[in-house]
């Protein structure tokens, strides 16, 4: 009597896509097989469903997890004055969960590994060639979780996230080497890197970083690091996850590029940030045509505009009209149309990520304070351009701000 795993989860997956458990037992003719999944802290764990399992001629049986698990994934805010280094949390950016099958001949449970599910989504089609190790950090091939160009333009006012998820236990060092004027300036940091998701953040121009003096002794020195690598100079940084020991740096991710933009335009910059099918973060800036607009919902009572009075009926009172059909429930809601700077196909491509997101703020400054403002993207298609077919050119978007305004009068 024992339960056999054929098939499982990778090690960390896409929580919104099929979560698929195929088991065997080599008890003939028992129907009696159920699958329970647990969501685990790493010292706790939590039953969220049990389902009993039917079994084909061969003895197996398949269960598709993801139902149970969706919702322990949220759309979290990232903490946008966090520290240099952010651990993106259980139950949040991801969900850590263990499956055990049981026969009820036997009565015990069979366990598989933890395993986690990360708040992302791929297609049906590219799903197919998913594989973990493209994004966890093994090798100079490890991916960062963005489906971005691996070279972006930035102010370096705009802040930039770069998330991954740790691979190797050894990884302690990110290295930025940053060049101006055809020089190379090289600098590794020291990381405290934890198991999990990780979010790398930089707001990396000189004079306008934040208050390092409030964190940890363990980060006093990178307002000095920011300052000595980053300069109104600087043209180019190069960003690598790596592991250090001496004067060796063997590298764990590939290299991620970040080119000085100055954004030559005459109209204001919107930073856009959100979270991408791959659970990490993007950031974008948009900066070209930017009009505000307002869409307003509104429901009407209608009532008799006749008043009987000593002279009999009539429309109007004092020479005003009576009212016939009034507004009594008002909605309006506030948004932009943003328009991008001319894109590459690869941006163009990358766009989409912007458009099916469920996790997205935008940049605002509201009386000399920055705030970050939840909103949800109006566009309901997209067409990735293609400089070939439709020469150079850029996007639109409609975003609405996550707010309803309210008024009830009646």
């Amino acid at each position: 009597m024992a339960i056999t795993y054929i098939e499982t989860p990778q090690l960390w997956s896409p929580v919104n896509n099929d979560l698929i458990y195929y088991v065997s037992t080599n008890t003939g003719g028992l129907t009696n097989v159920y699958l329970s999944v647990y969501t685990t802290d790493g010292a706790t764990e939590n039953l969220v469903a049990k389902t009993k399992l039917l079994l084909d001629a061969n003895s197996r049986a398949w269960c598709n997890i993801r139902p149970f698990l969706q919702s322990f994934t949220k759309n979290n805010q990232l903490d946008f004055t966090s520290p240099f280094q952010t651990e993106l949390g259980n139950y949040g950016f991801y969900v850590n969960y263990v499956v055990k099958v049981q026969e009820t001949s036997g009565g015990g449970f069979t366990s598989d590994t933890a395993r986690y599910a990360f708040n992302g989504q791929m297609s049906f089609t590219d799903f197919v060639e998913f594989n973990q190790n493209m994004y966890r950090t093994f090798n100079a091939n490890s991916k960062f979780l963005t489906n971005s160009p691996r070279v972006l333009n930035t102010d370096f006012n705009r802040t930039n996230f770069l998330t991954y998820i740790k691979g190797d236990s050894t990884l302690n060092n990110v290295r930025l080497i940053s060049y101006s004027g055809g020089g190379t300036t090289t600098q590794d940091v020291t990381i405290n890197s934890v198991a999990g998701i990780i979010a790398l953040r930089s707001n990396i121009l000189a004079g306008s970083l934040p208050d390092w003096s409030t964190i940890n002794t363990q980060w006093q020195n990178i307002n000095v690091f920011w300052n000595a690598i980053i300069d109104e100079n600087t043209e180019k940084l190069e960003v690598q996850l790596g592991f250090k020991s001496g004067g060796s740096f063997t590298p764990l991710s590939e290299i991620f590029t970040y080119l000085k933009y100055d954004y030559c335009s005459k109209y204001e910059k919107t930073n856009i940030y959100w979270q991408n099918s791959l659970g990490g973060w993007d950031s974008y800036t948009f900066n070209m045509v930017k009009k505000k607009r307002y869409n307003i919902e509104r429901k009407q009572i209608s009532t008799n505009p006749y008043i009987y009075g000593a002279s009999g009926y009539s429309q109007h009172t004092n020479n005003v009209f009576n009212a016939g059909n009034q507004d009594y429930f008002t909605n309006y809601t506030e948004g932009y149309l943003l328009n991008s700077d001319l894109l590459t196909n690869e941006e163009h491509t990358w766009m989409w990520e912007l458009i099916k997101s469920h996790n997205v703020y935008v940049e605002q400054l509201i009386n000399g304070v920055t705030y970050y403002v939840p909103s949800v993207i109006k566009n309901t298609n997209y067409e990735p351009k293609i400089t070939k077919v439709d020469g150079i050119s850029n996007i639109s978007i409609e975003l609405e701000f996550g707010y309803d305004n309210i008024r009830i009068t009646r």
